[in-house]
């Protein structure tokens, strides 16, 4: 997120409630780090969210994690993560919301107190 980004209260809780899940998967792979999460936190990630299922195949974990890494990394960083987790959408018809919901449900073992729906601001590339 641009840091001269004005931005209301709840969505800025959304995007700090995300980075808290981010950070916790990438520590997973690596505990010195909480800015590049591998593929294999990442299946974690979205294996114990329950994003997995439906259309959303555990082929397809694997597809969206190399797509929105860079060639030369064998990780992604925030901002990779929100792609992945609009692809995620994508993929399995659901609404971006609906996957964010998921994810920090699943983190905070209880329901988010962030409002809905918020939708991030992501750039989505034709598939």
């Amino acid at each position: 997120m641009p840091e001269n980004a004005v931005i209301s209260s709840d969505l800025k809780a959304l995007y700090e409630e995300l980075y808290k899940v981010y950070t916790r998967y990438c520590q997973l792979g690596n505990h010195h780090t909480t800015t590049h999460l591998d593929s294999r936190s990442w299946k974690k990630l979205v294996m114990e969210s329950g994003l997995l299922g439906g259309t959303y195949t555990r082929n397809d974990i694997d597809l969206t994690f190399v797509r929105v890494r860079t060639r030369q990394s064998n990780t992604i960083n925030f901002e990779q993560f929100l792609q992945a987790l609009d692809e995620v959408a994508h993929r399995s018809h659901n609404d971006i919301n609906q996957v964010i919901y998921k994810v920090c449900s699943f983190y905070s073992s209880y329901t988010c107190d962030i409002p809905l729906p918020y939708s991030l601001c992501i750039h989505r590339s034709p598939l």
